[in-house]
């Protein structure tokens, strides 16, 4: 895959630096890394179109403090918080897809706004970064869900046989999710 990291790389934005990696995609991506902000963009988006876009933005992505992040209307999800939760999928993971053998072949997280997790064609799993305010039983719910679609890519019934087959109780979860997303929502 074709990488060019820009030659404005170390261009100050709101008090941080900007390193700006410019790639064949379709999307861009924009991270908080600490001490400078990493954009992930298609190759053929101008550091104008760039720079533009982090001011529509930076009141929902901001640094507060050194490795602490801010995300939209939903509060804190503290550098502390995103370890804690890195830490239970990866256990999760590991367990799961033993179990289950059935394997991610990558992992991230992510703020979004509609689901609690996802699984590419390319069998990569991304995380809701809100999972931090969900129970462990919960999570371990998600981990199972994401993971049964790199065998099964849409909810058939297939799929749902394969999720109950490692938490009978997927259902009751389900609602317990649900009544979460209300309040959170």
């Amino acid at each position: 895959m074709f990488c060019k990291v820009s030659r404005k790389n170390s261009r100050v934005y709101e008090k941080m630096k900007v390193k700006i990696i410019r790639k064949n995609i379709k999307h861009m991506y924009i991270e908080n890394k600490g001490d400078y902000i990493e954009v992930r963009c298609n190759k053929y988006l101008s550091d104008e179109e760039i720079y533009k876009f982090l001011d529509k933005i930076k009141d929902k992505f901001q640094k507060i403090e050194k490795k602490e992040l801010v995300f939209g209307k939903e509060g804190k999800i503290t550098q502390k918080d995103y370890e804690k939760l890195k830490e239970i999928i990866n256990f999760l993971i590991n367990k799961y897809s033993k179990k289950m053998n059935l394997y991610p072949s990558k992992i991230s997280f992510r703020e979004k706004n509609t689901s609690w997790g996802s699984c590419t064609y390319k069998n990569h799993i991304i995380f809701n970064l809100k999972l931090v305010s969900l129970p462990v039983e919960l999570i371990e719910y998600v981990v199972v869900h994401e993971l049964a679609h790199i065998k099964e890519k849409n909810h058939s019934k297939k799929f749902w046989k394969i999720v109950e087959k490692y938490l009978p109780d997927y259902k009751d979860k389900i609602k317990k999710i649900r009544k979460i997303e209300k309040v959170i929502r």
